[in-house]
């Protein structure tokens, strides 16, 4: 099972950001739990969950921000994260990174250090801030001087600041191991 937490405050907002990261999922034969940013969460509320989803949100909506003691149990997590716009926003605050204000919208090529893909890939952001990075964090890829895919040292956890479910689908199906 993957379970999909939702940073969306209004649930409209669902359709496009969780949604099709859903569709994905289910399209490879997961079972998909969607939870919301606002549930307290411990690494024991995704049992049996290996696989866990923190979706993007609109442009304007911080809401989750005001969230991040529900997201601690991130630091503890024995599966994999993947952490799309807000939601990597989340992982590198828990990580004790700042955001800063940017606005990155549309389509970009990005340059991917990965060693499994390297190389340039086209990427679709809608985000307005980014984080910056510290110590813990390893950089798998950039948009000219900006990290935008990381991942976290000796973890299974990454943070990508553009939207995979756009531009980039292949990138969840590696992520869930297919």
């Amino acid at each position: 099972m993957t379970v999909i937490i939702s940073t969306c405050r209004y649930r409209l907002s669902e359709e496009e950001f969780v949604r099709p990261l859903a569709g994905i999922v289910e399209k490879y034969g997961y079972e998909v739990e969607i939870r919301n940013y606002k549930e307290p969460f411990t690494e024991e509320s995704f049992a049996p969950s290996e696989n866990v989803i923190i979706s993007g949100t609109a442009l304007k909506d911080f809401d989750y921000l005001n969230y991040l003691k529900n997201f601690e149990w991130i630091k503890d997590f024995g599966g994999k994260i993947i952490g799309i716009c807000a939601g990597a926003q989340i992982i590198s605050s828990v990580f004790g990174c700042r955001l800063g204000e940017r606005k990155i919208i549309g389509a970009f090529d990005i340059e991917v250090k990965k060693e499994t893909k390297k190389g340039k890939r086209r990427a679709y952001f809608l985000i307005s801030k980014l984080p910056e990075l510290n110590d813990n964090f390893e950089v798998l890829g950039r948009l000219d001087d900006v990290p935008v895919y990381f991942k976290v040292k000796g973890k299974e956890i990454y943070g990508v600041l553009f939207h995979p479910e756009v531009l980039n689908q292949e990138l969840i199906v590696e992520f869930l191991g297919l």
